[in-house]
Formats: structure tokens, sequence, C-alpha cells
């Protein structure tokens, strides 16, 4: 393996940048100092003075990067009236999270609306989306990912001062700044949930197991190697193998290599093909996958996941997937049972144990534990189960129900004896 200071040497990959290249007009330089927005406006103290600027071809607009980087630009569209608009950009997480996933795919091109519409699926209930699009500008200067950001707008005819395009847009602004904040407890989380609805996309988003950070084997100066987009951890994995010292209360990290986790990409009923996707990224582990028409059948699931049409898409010690109606699953008000949720989340865990245990042991329940965050009345959940720990007795199993549009249904653990 390279030593870790040649990664250093091409961090123009890491987006964590001070200064933000953001693109110009179709043929024009990056430029890399706009202005403050007070700048703007002792520049342009009127709006229609800024607007007269853009007709003349002018470049109006600024850039604010006291917590996050936020652009404002006044523009003139193709029937010659005047736009101001604001474009707020993902979080340094979030911008990794884009960056490996467009290295991941073989023509990521073809993924950009898919792209736009998960970057809007991670956004917190309260940012209204129908008010927001997504950007995509130039790649700037040293890395092949261009910049996306979450773009809102009001058209200049409505408005006399700057302070109207402020009080107009001040909710919006507010909520979408707050899940661009990182690390507010507000802010957009790249967790499970998040890659769960990249995946939903056919996003070929890869996390790391052990340390959750978002993985390319593309890197052009690590072809190969997994690694993430930060120049602290390159390709080496903090938390790849901890080893307890002599007292036995704390551990201590030797850095490794990355996990990468295996990738199901689900869309709302069934398993997606991976368009696009590098199969080979993905053979850290052996795993048994279906086909979107064919559910895998040798997996003993047992006649009450049967009768709760429960259809196994997945299925590896490290991770099992699988879907469940809400249709015949519910209690009188016509809502999915939670002891239906519950039975999901045994089988898919049982199955995880099972094949940790091997054919010489077998898998025995000892203790379930299931919270519902929401109700659901129709559609197909989807079931997650992840191992909390593997031992040579016991093994227990995270599970996450969700419902087709990524919302977390449920969430449960299982622990399992695992006997002769």
């Amino acid at each position: 393996m390279r030593p870790v200071r040649d990664y250093a040497t091409v961090s123009s990959l890491d987006r964590r940048r001070t200064a933000r290249s953001l693109p110009g007009p179709a043929g024009e330089p990056e430029k890399n100092g706009q202005g403050s927005f007070q700048e703007l406006v002792t520049a342009h103290p009127r709006i229609a003075d800024a607007v007269a600027a853009a007709r003349r071809g002018e470049r109006v607009e600024a850039c604010s990067r006291e917590h996050i980087d936020i652009t404002r630009r006044v523009r003139v569209d193709p029937a010659g009236h005047g736009i101001i608009e604001e474009i707020v950009y993902p979080h340094t997480q979030l911008q990794n999270l884009i960056a490996t996933s467009w290295l991941n795919h073989t023509t990521p091109h073809d993924m950009v609306p898919a792209l736009k519409r998960a970057l809007l699926d991670v956004l917190p209930a309260r940012v209204p989306t129908h008010a927001l699009d997504i950007t995509m500008g130039r790649p700037p200067t040293g890395t092949p990912v261009p910049d996306f950001g979450y773009r809102y707008s009001r058209p200049t005819a409505s408005l006399t001062t700057w302070r109207d395009f402020d009080i107009q847009t001040a909710t919006l602004r507010a909520a979408l700044v707050e899940a661009m904040d990182h690390p507010s407890p507000w802010a957009v989380q790249v967790d499970e949930d998040t890659f769960a609805a990249f995946h939903r996309r056919a996003i070929p988003a890869v996390r790391c197991r052990q340390c959750g950070e978002p993985l390319t084997d593309q890197h052009p100066a690590w072809a190969g190697t997994w690694v993430a987009l930060d120049e602290l951890a390159g390709p080496l994995c903090a938390d790849s193998s901890r080893t307890p010292n002599s007292d036995h209360r704390y551990a201590v990290s030797a850095p490794g290599a990355h996990h990468p986790q295996q990738v199901a990409l689900t869309g709302r009923h069934a398993p997606v093909p991976l368009r696009g996707m590098k199969e080979h990224h993905l053979s850290a582990a052996p795993a048994v996958r279906s086909t979107p028409s064919t559910p895998h059948q040798s997996l003993a699931t047992g006649a009450l996941a049967e009768r709760l049409g429960i259809k196994i898409t997945e299925a590896t010690a490290q991770r099992v997937v699988g879907t469940m109606p809400v249709a015949g699953n519910t209690q009188p008000a016509g809502l999915l049972h939670g002891g239906a949720s519950a039975a999901f989340a045994e089988t898919l865990a049982s199955i995880g144990a099972s094949l940790h245990a091997g054919p010489e042991r077998h898998a025995v329940g000892l203790d379930l534990t299931a919270t519902h965050h929401r109700p659901a009345d129709s559609g197909r959940l989807t079931g997650i189960a992840t191992p909390a720990h593997l031992g040579r007795t016991v093994a227990t199993y995270d599970v996450t129900i969700t419902d087709d549009q990524g919302r977390r249904i449920a969430s449960c653990r299982l622990t399992c004896l695992l006997r002769p």
C-alpha cells in the first residue's frame, strides 16, 4: 500500500474547500473570489441596478461562507425578465457522498436526474422541496465531479429592495441552511437512511462498514483501492481494527483497509438492476442476491413469513434485505399491525444469524425489541438487517423497516443464541 502522504498530493477531490470555485456561464472562466452579500448590495443598491448590470452581460453574484456556502445571483431569463436566485451547497459529508457516488458510476451523467431527486429525498420534512430545484455546475478545477446545489429563486418584478427578497425567502432559506449546517443536530446526516435514499434511486453509494464514510475505488491516485474523500483518512480506516488495552476498558485503533458494504439497490417494490454500477467493486463479501422477478427461494423463512408475504432479496451474514406488503398485515383500523413489523424484523435478523452460525449451529431468538415510528396503510415495506454483534454463541442484529418513500416505519433489534 502506498504511504498516506501520497493522498495529500491529490486532495483536490477533498470536497472541503475553504474557497469554493463556482462555475460561471458557459465558456466563462471560473472565479473564486465573488464578493460578499454586502459588497453586492453596495455595488448595486437597487435590484433594478443589478438587473440592468446582468442585462449588460456583467456577472452579478456574491458568496457567503460564514457557516455554509451560499451564492446569490442575479440573472436574466431568455424572455428578458430579471431573476434573483440563491444556491445553498451541501455540507462536506454530503458532498463526499455525491462525489464518491459519481466516481463509482460507469456513466455518471446518466444518473444526474436520479441524483437530483435523491438530494431532495434526503432533506428533512420541514424543508419545502416543491420550492427547490437542484443545480449542477461545471466541475471545479482539479476534480471531475460537478458542483450540485439547492436553488430557490424569485422574479425581480415582484421585488423593490434586497430586503424584499430576504423576507420572501426567509422561511425556506432558514430551513435549508439548518439542513446543511453540519454538524448541527438538525442537519442532513450521512447515515444509513441517507445511503438507502441513494440506493432507491439506483445510485452507487458505497459505505464503509466500520467507519461509515462514503467510499470509492476510482480515485485517480488510488485506482482499485477503496478510499474516503477525506485527506485525514484516505485509504486507511481508523476504525478497521480495535484492540482492547490491558484494563479492557478502552480500545486502541489500528488503521487498516476500508470495508465496503454490499449494495443492493432497491426500488419501490423490487430490487433494481445495477444500472451503470461497477458490480465488480462490490465483491468484498459473498452474497446471495435475487433477480427482480425471482425472489431467493433457498432460504427457509417459515410458514408465518409466507403468510405475511415476506420475500428475501439479499442475504449474507453482514446484511439481509427483504420486503413485506402492508396489505393483509393490518390491524382493525387498517394500519400496519405492530406484530407484523416485529415478525418481519425477526425473520430477517434470524436469517442473518443463521448464516453467521453456519451449518453446524442454529440460531434461536432470545430477545426482540421494536420501536414503531410511524403508521403505514399501503404499499410495500423494505427491511434491512445488519449485525450489531457477531459472537461465537450470541448474534445481535439491528433491523430498519422503511416504506416506499424511504421513511422509517420501525426500528428493531433481535438477539439470537447460537446453539450446536
